[in-house]
């Protein structure tokens, strides 16, 4: 072989061996873009504790499947007009799905119904009827107010009165509650009324609370809303100073706070049923990003459980409790 042809050879060989290396660097280095998703958080009023617990659980969704979580609470008096002016702009910034928690399932349901084909919608807490199938993930709303009327029942007593405060049963979360509870009531002996907020003075809900109590005498005060268990059980603590009777209330309700937790602790609410806010954010996130790739609507009930003075140091219910404990 001569002298030009084995330099020849060599400067191929050299030149492969870098177009290989080249090749191989070029594999291991070419990532495929990773999709962000932008996904929107919108609750039905104003920020409290329980959508705090729901927001982290979106959030430890979004780091898992690279999306960011606007969480939006609302400010206006008239919060259903502000959802809707929302639900628009979230659109328009480019959300790729869309969380929500209808003030009013009736009205807001021909705006869902325009946009639902535009960007995929889950619905946390309460539903909305629709022409179009979505996904829902919600606590099982009716089972919930069966369990607080089967714990209320299980003192045995009979011929009760019973107050229910409300400020919202259009709402479809409070509206399930309310039947799953009168299921069961309906079949007993007690005597039921209904205590109705004025929702236009949400800021005067203590002092129209405490008139309720002050002008009627009952047993037992049952609400399904969170903020208005703990403004409830606030007045009931507060009126005790002057009326031992008052100790003889019991409280039943829905909410999982620092505040329910404390009242619970000091025997000021007697039982509350509780959902985990967190798996709710967490799998809302998830089934968004998910019918944004093209799967299927899926519904996800979340199951709650009564807490009560006496069980809310087992070990199971102390999960519930305290988020940190997981």
């Amino acid at each position: 072989m001569t002298k030009v042809r084995r330099r020849n050879l060599t400067i191929l060989f050299v030149m492969l061996s870098i177009s290989f290396l080249l090749l191989i660097i070029e594999l291991l280095t070419d990532k495929k873009e990773i999709k962000t998703y932008e996904i929107s958080v919108i609750t039905s009023g104003k920020s409290d504790e329980s959508w705090m617990l729901m927001k982290e659980g979106a959030e430890q969704a979004a780091t898992e499947m690279n999306a960011n979580i606007r969480f939006i609470t609302l400010s206006n008096d008239d919060l259903l007009k502000e959802q809707k002016e929302v639900i628009q702009r979230e659109i328009k910034n480019g959300a790729d799905g869309i969380l929500i928690s209808p003030i009013n399932s009736k009205e807001i349901g021909e705006t869902i119904d325009s946009i639902q084909k535009k960007i995929p919608i889950v619905f946390v807490e309460s539903v909305v009827d629709t022409k179009n199938k979505t996904s829902i993930v919600t606590c099982d709303n009716y089972n919930l107010g069966e369990k607080i009327a089967q714990e209320i029942l299980k003192d045995e007593r009979d011929n009760e009165k019973i107050a229910i405060i409300t400020d919202n049963l259009e709402k479809t979360s409070s509206e399930e509650r309310y039947n799953g509870f009168m299921s069961i009531m309906d079949k007993t002996n007690n005597e039921l009324m209904i205590w109705e907020l004025d929702q236009s003075k949400e800021s005067d809900y203590y002092k129209q609370i405490a008139q309720f109590i002050r002008w009627n005498s009952v047993d037992i005060i049952v609400t399904f809303d969170t903020p208005i268990l703990e403004t409830t059980a606030q007045v009931k603590k507060d009126m005790m100073v002057g009326n031992e009777n008052l100790k003889n209330t019991r409280i039943f309700g829905s909410g999982n706070t620092s505040k329910v937790i404390s009242f619970l602790e000091d025997g000021i609410v007697n039982g509350s049923a509780m959902q985990n806010e967190f798996n709710i954010g967490y799998i809302g996130v998830k089934r968004a990003i998910g019918m944004k790739n093209g799967e299927s609507q899926q519904v996800d009930k979340i199951e709650s459980t009564i807490i009560t003075n006496e069980n809310m140091y087992s070990k199971e219910n102390q999960r519930i409790l305290f988020l940190f404990i997981r």
